[in-house]
Parts: C-alpha cells; structure tokens; sequence
C-alpha cells in the first residue's frame, strides 16, 4: 500500500471515529433532558398533591368556621329581633343603616344580604398590587357606581400601600 492510501484509510477511520463519538455526545445530551423532563414532571406531581391536600384541609376548616359564623349570626339575630319586638318600630334612614353596616364585624360585615339569587349576579375581583395610581382609579370608578368587589393582593406589597388597602378594605 501507498503512503497515500495509507493516509486515506486513516483519515476515513479518523472520521468514523469523530462521527461516532458526535453521535454517542448527542445520546447522551438526548438521554439527559428526557430525565430531567420526567424529574420535572414528578416534581410537579408532588407539588400538586400537596396543594390539593392543603386545600382540601384549609376548605374542612373553611366550612367549620363559617358553620360557626352562621351559629353566632343565627344567635345575634335573634337577639336582634326580640329587642326590636320589644321597642317601637322606627324607620332608619338609609344613611344610618349604611353607618350601622360599616360598624359591623367579621361575617356580618361581608355577608350580603340583599342580594336576590333569582336575579344574574356579577362578581367584580381584581388581581391588584397593590399599586396606588391604579387602586385609586378602581376604587373611584367603584365608588361613582355605587358597586363592591374583591381584591387579591400581593401580600410583600401591602406594607408599601398600606394606605390605598385601607381604603378598599372600608369601602
């Protein structure tokens, strides 16, 4: 054989060589994101579990804090109305009954009870920063309509605001 040959099979072996290990490099990198794909996927999975499980004993101590919240309702509205059968009956001034309202407490406080469930009914909620450029405009506009709604807040920015969360808790 030749010296040119010779360098031509070494060269195509050479080459074999390279392809080969290209190709056991690209298994390998392949290999690795298939097994960080299935840990992500297992990491997921245990995360939701936990959180259903949460949920699930957050909504069990949900129910029984608002069935004893109807107990005391139920309680504090009977004694309301024994001591209104007791006096005269006055008629309040829509004001008065809004000032009552607003010194209400807890469940009292929140719990609407003018509402007809017969009637479409709208649930107003913003995802709000609190950010007070953008709170104040919602509050006015929800104030000029005379409506309610729900605030989810992000917690890290309520001692930013505290003011502006003042505000939208009292209206």
């Amino acid at each position: 054989m030749s010296f040119q040959e010779n360098y031509k099979k070494g060269m195509e072996e050479e080459s074999l060589k390279k392809r080969a290990l290209k190709s056991r490099m690209q298994r390998k990198r392949e290999l690795r994101a298939k097994l960080i794909l299935i840990n992500s996927g297992l990491a997921l999975i245990v995360i939701m579990a936990v959180l259903v499980g949460k949920l699930v004993s957050l909504n069990k101590t949900g129910s029984d804090t608002l069935a004893v919240a109807e107990r005391s309702d139920t309680k504090i509205t009977e004694e309301n109305e024994d001591k209104d059968k007791e006096k005269e009956p006055e008629k309040e001034e829509p004001e008065k009954q809004k000032e009552q309202e607003s010194k209400a407490v807890g469940a009292q406080k929140w719990i609407r009870k003018d509402l007809d469930p017969n009637k479409p009914m709208v649930a107003l909620t913003f995802d709000d920063g609190p950010y007070t450029p953008v709170t104040k405009r919602i509050l006015a506009t929800l104030k000029k309509h005379d409506a309610k709604a729900t605030f989810f807040l992000v917690a890290n920015r309520i001692p930013k605001f505290p003011d502006v969360v003042k505000q939208a808790y009292d209206q």
